[in-house]
């Protein structure tokens, strides 16, 4: 083309004019002086567009720019600075999410603005454990998981979790946090999360029955044989509620059972020693005397409700009890009739501790970012806001001021229990080992059964789970 104003075709060796220009019967030479006119008012039209867009972007630069004040450190600002996202799955309650969601998240993006928090709220169940697994595994959302301290395990052996130890300023939080629920993270020689809220279950007593049985809410049993013989003796019932490890190991290991050894390699020789063998007799003769909850296997009761009630002396249940309770028609009653104290702790074993951490997925795109939000979230700032939900925080200065324990007399049982609480096994099939423990005390249970025969067979097959 000759030029963009007329559109003529150079051919080699002489010029054509355009079709408009031979309708208006102008030569040759007219047409191209006039298209270069038309194209040199072109180019002076672009030039001026962009001395104006480059005054108006430096007019813009000014506007934003701000001077540094005296003694303040000088940085780098950009005002294009990327923000970044975190997708974060949690299983908070109607009132924890509330909390986090309206208070916990601005306050974190307020302190770093190029952080956003998506928050995502799922069911507590197996599914989203299998779920988590697929995703991490395939390098999908979400970045940070708030997790039941019984599946970090796994999630981690699994090579699914990043580790932190090595990070910036890890030691330091490391040492301000709950140590027994610090190592809940801890992994062939590194930490793969850090733990948000901690907890166990504490002895909940109603105190006109507990009277009853010769002791006082000042003085409880002090180990679970003086309870169940109390219970035993003066006719009433103990709340036992389940066959989980987080259900019967507190009375398991009460009575000086055991599941397997401190390693979590090999269960033949603990659970089906004599020490175990005798524990599951004496809660088996119990059952069937209807002093240890008698719905225990099939569950047709509400023991939340048994525990207000002429029955049962004693229920175990976690610090979610009283934080629903105390916010129900059920209040009055509660105060009136309940006292909680550390779950009667025999041979240095009470309860089990349980919990959440905080784990970053492997797969995650924004490392920096997920450590950053890490950090702030086990910080007394942040932590103050988790004693608010109703939780136990993790870190030691919330947990030891006295802030926390005003307004919260419950939650001091749960915070003495903690002292002599144990661990799940931290092993990455608990899920397995857990169905089959469970499976074999159902069956020990019944009328008929040989307890030792019983448990020596569930022994075998959960060392064939810990191979």
């Amino acid at each position: 083309m000759c030029t963009k104003a007329c559109g003529s075709i150079i051919r080699r060796g002489r010029r054509s004019s355009c079709g408009s220009c031979k309708r208006a019967g102008r030569p040759r030479r007219s047409c191209s002086r006039r298209a270069r006119r038309r194209t040199a008012m072109r180019k002076g039209r672009r030039l001026s567009a962009l001395f104006a867009l480059l005054a108006l972007l430096a007019t813009a630069a000014c506007s934003n720019a701000r001077m540094i004040e005296p003694g303040e450190p000088a940085r780098l600002v950009d005002a294009g600075d990327e923000v970044e996202t975190l997708v974060f799955w949690h299983t908070y309650s109607d009132v924890e999410t509330r909390v986090f969601e309206e208070r916990v998240v601005p306050m974190f993006e307020a302190a770093h603005p190029n952080i956003r928090i998506e928050a995502v709220r799922q069911p507590y169940n197996a599914q989203l454990k299998s779920v988590l697994l697929a995703r991490a595994s395939s390098n999908k959302p979400p970045d940070v998981i708030r997790m039941d301290i019984a599946w970090t395990p796994e999630y981690v052996q699994l090579g699914l979790a990043k580790p932190i130890g090595g990070l910036p300023g890890f030691e330091a939080i490391r040492a301000s946090l709950h140590e027994a629920a610090m190592e809940t993270n801890a992994y062939d020689g590194d930490y793969y999360g850090l733990p948000l809220n901690v907890n166990t279950k504490a002895a909940v007593y109603n105190r006109e029955l507990l009277e009853r049985a010769g002791f006082t809410p000042a003085s409880p049993p002090a180990s679970l044989s003086e309870l169940l013989d109390a219970a035993e003796e003066h006719g009433l019932k103990i709340g036992m509620a389940e066959f989980s490890l987080w259900g019967s190991l507190p009375y398991l290991y009460g009575l000086g059972g055991r599941l397997m050894n401190d390693e979590y390699t090999r269960a033949t020789g603990y659970l089906d020693s004599d020490e175990t063998v005798a524990a599951v007799t004496r809660l088996k003769e119990l059952y069937l005397k209807g002093v240890i909850n008698p719905n225990l296997i099939y569950g047709r009761v509400d023991l939340w409700d048994a525990i207000l009630g002429e029955e049962y002396v004693m229920i175990d249940e976690g610090p979610w009890f009283f934080t629903i309770k105390l916010n129900s028609g059920d209040r009055a009653k509660v105060e009136e009739r309940l006292s909680p104290a550390p779950f009667p702790a025999s041979g240095g074993l009470g309860s089990v501790i349980g919990g959440e951490n905080l784990v970053v997925s492997k797969g995650t795109k924004h490392p920096e970012a997920a450590w950053t939000f890490l950090s702030w979230m086990v910080s007394p700032e942040a932590q103050r806001f988790v004693a608010e939900m109703g939780l136990i925080p993790t870190n030691l200065e919330v947990l030891d001021s006295p802030a926390f324990a005003d307004g919260r007399a419950f939650e001091r049982a749960y915070i003495d229990g903690l002292a002599n609480a144990f661990y799940r096994p931290l092993i990455a099939n608990t899920d397995a080992v857990e169905a089959v423990f469970e499976e074999y005390m159902i069956r020990a249970f019944e009328e008929e059964a040989d307890v030792r025969a019983t448990l020596r067979e569930a022994a075998v097959r959960i060392d064939e789970l810990l191979r």
